[in-house]
């Protein structure tokens, strides 16, 4: 897989240190080894491999997060689907979202974790599950996570599929999802309900794809207006 464009390390609760050796992988996916977290003394706490990656240094207090293909206590997780949540949680430390701290990392592994956990039950890689409605389902009824934030981590992943080379959800798989999902009284939004919330998503995405497919023409058409613009105006 190409190495994407990463701006480096961007946890508000850390230093950032270009010359550290966590500040950005070197390959894409990280190697095994590539060290994730550093302590203050600049010694190795977690490294990409590892089945649960410590945080704490960053955090302040015990913070760890478990992937589940390997010893330990927590959900179980097959390790094509561990892998594949891994750089899930890479993107989003060394990606060009938006800075935030280790505790949202977390929360934000622990929302989506549910997904990996009940296809490696069923001998799926989540790479496929878009095939399986029936898994869809059953994760849309029985998974237990915050509907609306899972719902946004699900489209930021298909959006960025092409630097992550899969995606949870296609267009077919998120209707599915989304049409079995049931929200309580106390989780529903006053403005925007989820289910609405993830149509003008899907419209977004597909706003976004159609300009990216279409992006040399757009930009042939603003250099005619430019020089008919220059033109007309030397003439007056």
């Amino acid at each position: 897989m190409t190495l994407p464009n990463l701006p480096g390390l961007s946890i508000l609760d850390t230093s950032v240190n270009s010359d550290a050796l966590n500040f950005r992988p070197n390959t894409w996916p990280p190697e095994y080894g590539f060290p994730v977290i550093i302590d203050s003394d600049g010694k190795v706490i977690s490294r990409y491999g590892d089945v649960r990656w410590d945080f704490s240094p960053w955090h302040g207090s015990v913070l760890k997060i478990y992937f589940g293909d390997g010893p330990g206590n927590g959900y179980k997780v097959s390790r094509e689907n561990a892998d594949l949540l891994r750089l899930i949680v890479a993107w989003w430390i060394w990606g060009p979202g938006v800075p935030v701290t280790s505790r949202t990392i977390a929360m934000k592994f622990e929302t989506i974790k549910p997904i990996f956990v009940i296809c490696s039950k069923h001998n799926l890689c989540v790479s496929e599950l878009s095939q399986y409605p029936e898994i869809i389902k059953e994760i849309a009824l029985n998974g237990k996570f915050s509907h609306q934030h899972l719902l946004t981590y699900l489209h930021d992943i298909s959006f960025n599929s092409d630097k992550l080379g899969f995606k949870i959800l296609d267009k077919d798989g998120m209707k599915v999802f989304t049409e079995n999902l049931k929200f309580d009284d106390s989780t529903q939004t006053a403005y925007i309900p989820p289910r609405i919330w993830s149509y003008q998503l899907l419209r977004l995405k597909d706003c976004l794809d159609e300009y990216l497919e279409n992006k040399e023409k757009f930009e042939e058409l603003f250099k005619h207006c430019l020089s008919a613009y220059k033109s007309k105006s030397a003439s007056n």
